[in-house]
């Protein structure tokens, strides 16, 4: 039986929801900090892979930091109301395809991700003191993000794709040895059949490994690790 801990899912769960309620406890203790963005940041910014998180944090304090200072300028010259959010947004959009923070075909999630924090930030009645507070708790909630999806994976991305190749290796040839073995006599249907799926089973492990090796070269120049 599989220990809970060890299941990739019940780990993320679990840590998204530390790094939510750590978040909200440290921008309730530190002054000019609002914990409600902190806690919401947290848990939309903690990932399964630590060069994700790190992806995502930097768009959601980018998003925060911009909106605010953008925000403020707009608010001072037309009042706050829903053409300052439709104002923003559109922003976010455009930003993200000018500074090129991801490929066109990201640049979409990229930018509905800014949009919900300067949405996050903006919120109601918005001062300059509330945007101060707003954004020091989406940075707080963003660093939480940032350490759970550490522990999340503990090991290196690239340790880990070179112990699944190796792997893959050693089933591989433990396959083809199995195969020689049996085809120095007349194999049954049963034995062809076995051999085929697992060929299979090895092929569709092959190309995860392939999507995931694709994936740390694009993301790479995110993470910190690599």
């Amino acid at each position: 039986m599989q220990v809970p801990w060890r299941s990739a899912y019940v780990r993320l769960a679990t840590l998204t929801a530390l790094a939510a309620v750590a978040a909200y406890v440290l921008a309730e203790l530190l002054p000019f900090a609002d914990p409600i963005p902190a806690a919401i940041t947290a848990a939309v910014a903690t990932r399964a892979t630590f060069h994700h998180a790190a992806k995502e944090t930097v768009f959601q304090i980018l998003g925060a930091l911009l909106g605010a200072a953008i925000a403020l300028a707009i608010v001072s010259l037309i009042g706050t109301g829903p053409l300052v959010i439709f104002l923003l947004v559109l922003l976010c959009f455009a930003l993200a395809r000018v500074l090129r923070l991801a490929s066109p075909d990201e640049s979409p999630f990229v930018a509905a991700s800014m949009a919900v924090t300067v949405i996050l930030v903006v919120g109601t009645h918005f001062t300059t003191e509330l945007a101060v507070e707003r954004f020091a708790g989406v940075a707080i909630g963003a660093l939480c993000a940032l350490a759970a999806s550490a522990l999340a994976t503990p090991t290196r991305d690239t340790r880990l794709l070179r112990q699944d190749i190796d792997a893959l290796q050693d089933a591989l040839a433990a396959l083809l040895a199995e195969m020689s073995r049996g085809l120095r006599d007349v194999p049954s249907r049963d034995s062809a059949r076995a051999w085929r799926e697992e060929a299979v089973a090895l092929r569709n492990r092959s190309i995860g490994l392939d999507a995931r090796l694709e994936d740390l070269a694009v993301h790479a120049r995110w993470s910190p690790r690599i």
